[in-house]
């Protein structure tokens, strides 16, 4: 369930707007090859997830292979990618919202991101709670949007399927790839797992399957229920298609919108705290990102330095953008994670030549995503690899300080 909170929402509900705009019908190409692409890199996960089961994640990952510089890369762009992500679900649950309460997204994303950064302090057991509740609720909604939606497809509504060409096909996966990249997160709570060398494998590939067929189903019933100028006229296009179908599915949509965001904000905030708490243990950091909670037990000032940037995120950019800043921190990690699975391979003693494929391609999946994200998505994305970049120096200077 933490797996699936990020990968079904809140991007299922947000994304296909602007890949619709982009791509017209064809769009649902972008999600069935963006799927392809994202399954070799979350089988590249699985493998790393059964012999390394630290805290961090794809952090954990590239510190047992590499160490030193690439891991601190790896974990702060991965951490980018959940701060972003938390950012954007924050958004679309307080968009959801707006259906019901004329509410301003902006200070009601904020309200909700302090709320689930206190439900992380008080502990992940109640957290993990809650994501099986919430992510729960919403599979049903989906399957009941899916069901009821067929019958209400119009086939003429694919015509023409390529209004475009094929080439926003391709342009479009920077935007669309990250609405498979939930199983990322299911490696960050690996310490807090029991038989993790097993459960967390099984998890990533039961989450990627889901949203392999899930996905590309939704956006078809969306595509043949809705006209294109009322996809592209809606900001939760989905809520939009389901109001088209039932009223009273409609509701149920909305009400999905809001809890898939909230599990999806969850599940960010949870490994967004655990990777600067991992950073910090191994002195990438200042030490003080390391400190646990005396009574919940819980990386408080993690959570409190995320609760921060994440913030400034809401408040400064546009949700499209936001959703490209998550794309490219969680391109620009894999492209240091997926080798990683090479060396873990050899270190490990396996047998077997043909799962040295695995990292191979989910390295190549990795670069061929990596150009079709926005510049400035780029602009914006070095400037957070710069933040990261002073905490490293600063951990330095207080290094240096101690030997004197």
């Amino acid at each position: 369930m933490i797996g699936l909170g990020p990968t079904i929402g809140p991007t299922i509900y947000v994304v296909p707007r602007l890949a619709v705009e982009m791509a017209g019908p064809a769009a649902i190409l972008t999600f069935i090859l963006a799927g392809v692409l994202s399954l070799f890199i979350a089988l590249n996960y699985a493998a790393m997830g059964s012999k390394i089961t630290k805290a961090g994640g794809g952090y954990s990952f590239v510190s047992y292979a590499f160490g030193g510089l690439p891991a601190f890369l790896a974990g702060w762009f991965m951490y980018i990618g959940n701060v972003a992500y938390s950012a954007l679900s924050a958004y679309t649950a307080a968009i959801s919202l707006s259906h019901i309460f004329p509410l301003a997204s902006a200070e009601m994303a904020a309200l909700v991101l302090v709320l689930f950064t206190l439900l992380n302090l008080i502990g992940v057991k109640k957290a993990s709670g809650a994501q099986v509740v919430l992510m729960s609720f919403v599979l049903v909604a989906l399957l009941l949007f899916v069901v009821f939606g067929v019958l209400k497809v119009d086939t003429t509504r694919f015509e023409p399927f390529t209004p475009f060409g094929y080439n926003p096909v391709f342009q479009t996966l920077g935007y669309v790839f990250s609405i498979y990249i939930g199983f990322e997160l299911i490696t960050n709570v690996s310490e807090e797992v029991k038989r993790a060398h097993k459960i967390v494998p099984r998890a990533i590939i039961a989450t990627m399957l889901i949203a392999l067929l899930l996905f590309p189903t939704i956006i078809t019933v969306e595509v043949g229920v809705l006209d294109y100028t009322d996809i592209v006229s809606s900001e939760t296009p989905l809520v939009t298609a389901a109001f088209s179908i039932s009223p009273l599915l409609g509701l149920l949509m909305t009400l999905s919108a809001v809890i898939a965001s909230l599990a999806s904000l969850n599940a960010a905030v949870i490994a967004s705290s655990r990777t600067l708490y991992s950073l910090s243990r191994d002195k990438h950091i200042p030490t003080a990102f390391e400190s646990i909670h005396t009574s919940f037990r819980t990386p408080y000032f993690a959570l409190l330095f995320t609760l921060i940037l994440t913030l400034l995120v809401i408040f400064m950019f546009q949700i499209e953008l936001i959703v490209y800043i998550a794309d490219l921190a969680y391109l620009l990690g894999l492209t240091i994670i997926n080798p990683a699975g090479i060396l873990i391979k050899k270190k490990s003693g396996s047998r077997f030549k043909l799962t040295i494929l695995i990292p191979i391609l989910a390295l190549i999946s990795t670069i061929v995503i990596l150009p079709t994200i926005s510049t400035t998505a780029m602009l914006v994305g070095l400037i957070l690899t710069s933040i990261g970049c002073i905490l490293a120096i600063v951990e330095k200077v207080i290094k240096a300080g101690r030997r004197r």
